[in-house]
């Protein structure tokens, strides 16, 4: 009776495996929420630190750290753009009232 083949399993593997939720630093597999590194030979201990409440809490303040940061580039471009609006106006209004912007 023929055995299949297992197929070998590298560092690369787990990371195609889990897009977006490790990265690979000198050889360690790393969680890029925790910042800790995982044993990434057996599937179930990477599924295991996926599953754990320290895991899922720092996940979730991540997610909305870069939830935040995206709101604030947004309020600040929304900002920019205002005082834009607001300086383009005033220029205006001086030009038609034959106010010179400068002594």
């Amino acid at each position: 009776r023929k055995r299949g083949l297992k197929a070998k399993v590298t560092i690369n593997t787990r990371i195609d495996e889990y897009p977006g939720k490790f990265r690979v630093d000198d050889r360690l597999l790393f969680c890029n929420f925790c910042d800790h590194s995982v044993d990434w030979v057996q599937k179930s201990t990477i599924d295991n630190h996926l599953n754990s409440i320290s895991h899922k809490n720092k996940k979730y303040l991540y997610e909305n750290k870069q939830r935040r940061q995206q709101q604030t580039l947004v309020t600040s471009f929304s900002s920019s753009e205002s005082k834009k609006i607001i300086i383009h106006d005033l220029i205006e209004a001086f030009t038609a009232a034959d106010i010179p912007l400068e002594k």
